[in-house]
């Protein structure tokens, strides 16, 4: 089934000219053979990775899909859409534009999803994302202390997931997506049940006026 699903990431990617996809799932699979450790997996990974590149080296019609040359104008309006929004929101640093307040300003999207909430809630929803993300990244990683390998290897497979969906935010307006974000919210929910099964229910902190 996994060799399955990666060939049809590969005609995904091929089909829709998905350049960062190009270049994560590359990535992503050489960091699970790295972490995970297992033959198997350090087998489909290098064998995927061999093949990947072989194919996109000897067939010209796939290195121009993937190159940048093709659309210079997606890569140079994420460069040129900054100085607008930046200057807009540097009046309202704090609170931001409000909800949909870029497009008051011309801008429909931004291509990163933290540049997007910066824009619409300021600093203030900012630092609410970042507790947000930092939040799932922890509960995600508790799996790492697991003793039992198939469960811990499962965990790191959901934490390089989140982590690459993060990275994505900084390319593409990840979180503003319900597919992409609804696949995150299954790889915690999954790494948390496992780590449940073993190290039991994480605990919440207990807030005191004092500390806040």
């Amino acid at each position: 089934l996994g060799l399955a699903l990666l060939a049809a990431t590969g005609l995904a990617i091929y089909w829709t000219y998905a350049r960062s996809a190009a270049g994560a799932v590359p990535l992503i699979l050489v960091l699970l053979a790295l972490i995970i450790r297992e033959r198997k997996v350090a087998l489909v990974a290098s064998a995927t990775v061999i093949v990947s590149v072989g194919v996109f080296l000897a067939d010209p019609t796939l290195r121009n899909h993937l190159s940048l040359h093709t659309d210079q104008g997606s890569v140079g309006v994420r460069f040129q859409r900054l100085p607008p929004i930046l200057d807009a929101v540097a009046q309202h640093a704090y609170l931001g534009l409000g909800i949909g307040g870029l497009q008051s300003i011309g801008v429909p999207t931004t291509d990163n999803f933290y540049l997007y909430a910066y824009g619409d809630t300021g600093a203030v929803g900012v630092a609410v994302l970042v507790a947000l993300c930092l939040t799932a990244l922890v509960q995600t990683g508790r799996g790492l202390r697991l003793q039992n390998r198939n469960n811990r290897a499962l965990v790191v497979a959901c934490l390089i997931g989140l982590v690459a969906f993060l990275i994505s935010g900084v390319v593409d307006d990840a979180l503003l997506l319900a597919q992409p974000a609804e696949l995150v919210m299954l790889l915690i929910a999954i790494a948390t049940a496992t780590s449940e099964l073993e190290l039991g229910f994480a605990q919440l902190p207990s807030w005191s006026t004092r500390r806040i």
